[in-house]
């Protein structure tokens, strides 16, 4: 068998790998009958543009439990926790892990298998899953900020790339300004 069939047969071929900027991850918990409280501090971070980059949430039924996880950036995270701390009921639930990144796949092309590979990859290189979602093109996971190279790493002995891609770091940032 050709060497580069080979190498292609135990790797899966993706479009390209984007990575987020330095985020802090915050994650809201409460009991699965209470009522969300969070729509209010979003609506505050909407309302003050601050650009949330990453948003799941996930039902652990043993523990009766939701947990909301979103990322802003971190020159936010002061103005974040005080919209928090500012919900009715009063957000009380609230967890804060500095310094993660969303690394996005896409396109993941509706194949499965990508999503075992890269988490069993991951993990077997000892890098932290902070979190994970998809959409109907790419798969977001969250690591540490300080592990992304050694995440890149990783992926790059299960993942085709296209020639000559570099995964895309964003190098800057517009806001808009209020009039």
């Amino acid at each position: 068998m050709d060497r580069e069939l080979a190498r292609t047969e135990n790797r899966l071929s993706v479009g390209g790998i984007k990575l987020s900027p330095e985020l802090v991850l915050f994650k809201y918990s409460r009991r699965i009958h209470q009522p969300c409280a969070l729509l209010s501090a979003l609506r505050t971070l909407s309302r003050q543009q601050i650009n949330i980059f990453f948003l799941s949430q996930s039902l652990y039924a043993e523990k009766s439990s939701v947990t909301t996880n979103f990322c802003t950036l971190p020159e936010y995270t002061d103005t974040t926790l005080a919209a928090l701390t500012g919900m009715k009921p009063a957000g009380k639930n609230i967890t804060i892990h500095s310094t993660v990144g969303a690394l996005s796949i896409y396109p993941h092309k509706h194949n499965f298998s990508l999503l075992g590979k890269v988490l069993s990859t991951l993990v077997g290189d000892g890098l932290p899953i902070n979190g994970l979602c998809t959409s109907v093109s790419a798969l977001s996971i969250l690591t540490d900020f300080s592990q992304y190279d050694a995440a890149l790493s990783a992926l790059a002995k299960v993942l085709d790339l296209p020639d000559n891609h570099s995964p895309f770091r964003q190098e800057f940032r517009i806001r808009q300004i209020s009039p």
